[in-house]
């Protein structure tokens, strides 16, 4: 039985900080969100020496491959834990119930609690730790947890928090003023096809597309990427094949939305999560002259409403308070 404190406790995020992972803006996400609201918390990893350091009374965010020292590859490498596992703190650990290694740390000890980010296949019977996901209560929106599987599903988010994200609302639409979109982040065989299609439309219409960070120029910032989806022509949320049959929403919908820009997509599960009232079309390239076409008579308070709901339900306070709650009906069991 966990020791911790949930009203007095410290918080630790530990991994991919000083190593680039696309588990990396999670983390910060979750760092950022806990340090600007006056949290005690700390961003550490593996390169960090923790024998000064105080851990008692901590709820750790962690994913399971940081776990461990050494590389993070390949999966199946006999390595052993760097970061003590302690009762008197409690684990959250993303993919722990999908990785029998780090099953096996926690084995017997009511300490950890595993999570995993929220799709529509969520909603169906799965296997994780060789039974079927049961006995779901759903403590808001997209966010289901399993008791008995101490395990919990929730969306990504934003990386801002709610007081930023009003300090982000614009006077007047941002789009449709430089004939340029910034593309942040990764094109990879998941996507190519989907973003072609809409890079397609953009030269058609004489609109250039810019392709950065990631491997193009090195991991951005936060700030650096604000200040390229708000100065963008527009700022699609596209999703591959994949992500659209599995109903994965991607977190730059969020983050291009609390940035200050209206919300474009492809992904109808995305579409539905805001009561349809983004511009969307399944058909990338036809996503383009929509979003072009109605942007330009769009009243910015559409945008400011949008901006609402994404800090009241999606920034990573939100996901920090499901966690906490998932955790206290654990500890009480």
């Amino acid at each position: 039985m966990s020791k911790i404190n949930l009203d007095t406790c410290k918080f630790l995020v530990w991994g991919f900080k000083n190593v680039y992972h696309t588990h990396s803006h999670i983390h910060e996400g979750f760092y950022r969100a806990l340090k600007l609201t006056g949290k005690h918390v700390d961003w550490l990893d593996e390169t960090c020496d923790l024998s000064n350091y105080d851990l008692s009374n901590t709820l750790v965010i962690t994913n399971h491959d940081c776990l461990y020292e050494g590389d993070y590859w390949p999966w199946n490498k006999p390595r052993i834990s760097k970061l003590p596992i302690r009762e008197d703190c409690f684990y959250v650990v993303h993919g722990l119930n999908d990785h029998k290694e780090t099953r096996e740390i926690f084995e017997g000890k009511n300490i950890s609690l595993s999570w995993n980010v929220y799709n529509d296949h969520s909603k169906k019977l799965g296997d994780l730790v060789g039974v079927p996901l049961t006995e779901c209560v759903f403590l808001d929106d997209d966010i289901p947890f399993y008791p008995s599987q101490k395990h919990l599903e929730f969306r990504w988010a934003t990386d801002l928090i709610p007081e930023e994200i009003e300090k982000n609302k614009p006077d007047q639409m941002l789009s449709l003023v430089d004939k340029s979109i910034y593309w942040v982040g990764t094109i990879w065989q998941v996507n190519a096809s989907e973003i072609g299609d809409f890079i397609r439309a953009c030269k058609e219409d004489g609109t250039e597309f810019i392709h950065t960070g990631a491997g193009q120029k090195g991991v951005i910032g936060i700030e650096e990427n604000i200040s390229l989806v708000r100065k963008s022509y527009m700022a699609p949320a596209i999703s591959g094949s994949h992500h659209l049959t599995e109903g994965y929403a991607p977190c730059r919908i969020f983050k291009n939305i609390s940035y200050g820009q209206f919300g474009i997509t492809n992904n109808k599960r995305v579409n539905d999560i805001f009561g349809n009232k983004l511009i969307y079309n399944p058909d990338s390239y036809k996503l383009y002259y929509e979003a072009k076409e109605r942007l330009a008579s769009m009243q910015v308070t559409e945008l400011h409403a949008l901006m609402d709901e994404v800090a009241k339900k999606h920034t990573y306070l939100n996901r920090i308070d499901a966690v906490i709650k998932a955790i206290r009906e654990l500890i009480q069991q």
